[in-house]
């Protein structure tokens, strides 16, 4: 039995899985933190995950990483991580944009599913602003990944016949703004490695690869560092 890991470090979860190649989940670890903390915990939690369940490095026939929008040291840490582990295993890379990841998560929280229903995956982009992207019932994507800043006029754009699900962790800060039509996921505040199970199979089957030399996060917006303070030379 061959087996793809699939990383997740776009958000506060370091999170890991492991799944076969027929789709199913073997087994993951999840671990929220208020602080960022993925360059301590990854590689413990991937030495761990697979010892518990029996499996080698040599096991895997793929790696599968969050690619974002998220957190930018986050996203670096996850796929500088999964880029290393394919080139040294000479196995396949596996992209899962987050935002996607996420939706797949949210849809198995929902008591009801029609084509009235609108998912709405984010991400927390501080302050008002969020990464979200928009799907239908089915997992189709129905607008592109943006970076939005959100207030009350936003949401009069939204169509009064649907129902829209939010999910995230930009989700609950937006929730002053909701009508009785929007409503919160809660048991979805981060994307988790678990829920990118069916891409990352979907994606291994397919053979639709990255190139591990020239892959890179999916940052959507630009990365602009910050000042540095030098006690003395402010």
């Amino acid at each position: 039995m061959k087996y793809i890991l699939i990383i997740e470090t776009s958000d506060r979860a370091n999170s890991i899985a492991i799944c076969d190649t027929e789709g199913r989940l073997i087994n993951y670890i999840d671990e929220i933190s208020e602080q960022y903390t993925h360059i301590e915990l990854l590689q413990v939690n991937i030495d761990k995950l697979l010892k518990d369940n029996g499996i080698s490095f040599s096991d895997l026939c793929a790696i599968a990483v969050s690619s974002g929008p998220g957190s930018y040291t986050g996203l670096r840490i996850g796929i500088s991580s999964a880029k290393g582990y394919a080139y040294a295993l000479d196995i396949p890379l596996i992209s899962l944009p987050t935002l996607e990841l996420l939706a797949n998560g949210m849809i198995d929280y929902l008591d009801t599913k029609n084509e009235n229903i609108i998912l709405i995956p984010t991400i927390d982009a501080r302050r008002m602003e969020v990464y979200m992207q928009m799907f239908d019932y089915q997992l189709h994507p129905i607008s592109e990944p943006s970076a939005e800043i959100i207030d009350e006029q936003y949401f009069s754009n939204f169509a009064k016949n649907k129902k829209y699900y939010w999910g995230g962790s930009g989700a609950e800060k937006l929730s002053t703004f909701f009508s009785e039509n929007h409503k919160i996921i809660s048991e979805v505040p981060y994307p988790l490695a678990r829920y990118g199970v069916a891409l990352a199979v979907n994606k291994y089957n397919a053979r639709k690869y990255e190139d591990i030399a020239y892959f890179e996060p999916f940052y959507l917006k630009e990365f602009i560092p910050g000042k540095p303070r030098v006690k003395g030379l402010d």
